[in-house]
């Protein structure tokens, strides 16, 4: 086993819960890939735990990951980042757009489902994004959302909006293993934040080989 985060390597678990999913939800495509942008705005974080200083020193157990360490452990390293970040932007600029991205980050956890949850540091960004926060499923990222423009050139990336947005992207281990509802619910999350969905790739797959006819595919 090379990658415990490739859904091929996962086998009938895959089968099993794609056609659980058919049954419930009445379609036989299911979402493969999901990406979708939202503005920043000018608001109080709803998720982000309070900061406070003296949370900075809060000791954590070295041999634990974050994900193994108990929820009240987690919300204070979250908090102790956060502190940090906010001591090194003396105009808190980043750090509400730090903050913002938290909060984007755990509804989109929320969406999914109780086997993911955001990644207890945050990381180098992707797609001309700066920083990232992953989001996990058992440890391994199958997703994450990014915040500030790596480079302040009007031409960096495809349109230049990276330093007013915040973005998703959500892999295939996320979008399979996610509870039933799921698409619909990150929808509405779209709706809510009057966001852009800038990639949505659709799958149908055929598990007992193919017997339908062309018509009948394209109006699955």
């Amino acid at each position: 086993m090379t990658s415990p985060n490739d859904l091929v390597l996962d086998g009938s678990e895959v089968k099993l819960r794609l056609q659980a999913e058919r049954i419930k939800s009445g379609s036989v495509v299911h979402v493969d890939w999901l990406r979708f942008t939202v503005f920043l705005r000018n608001h109080v974080p709803t998720f982000a735990p309070l900061v406070d200083d003296t949370l900075a020193s809060v000791p954590h157990p070295l041999q634990a990951t974050f994900r193994d360490m108990p929820k009240r452990l987690q919300e204070e390293k979250i908090a102790a980042l956060l502190a940090q970040f906010s001591k090194d932007d003396p105009e808190r600029k980043d750090f509400g757009i730090l903050c913002q991205a938290l909060d984007v980050a755990r509804e989109v956890c929320q969406a999914l489902g109780a086997d993911f949850q955001v990644c207890g540091e945050v990381k180098q960004g992707r797609d001309f994004y700066k920083h990232r926060w992953p989001i996990e499923r058992h440890g391994f990222e199958c997703g994450w959302v990014g915040f500030g423009a790596s480079n302040e050139s009007p031409k960096q990336g495809q349109d230049g909006s990276q330093a007013g947005t915040i973005h998703v992207n959500l892999f295939g281990h996320a979008m399979t293993f996610a509870d039933s509802g799921a698409p619909s619910r990150l929808a509405d999350m779209v709706d809510m934040h009057q966001g852009r969905i800038t990639r949505c790739d659709l799958a149908l797959d055929f598990f007992n080989g193919m017997s339908r006819t062309l018509p009948d595919l394209l109006d699955d």
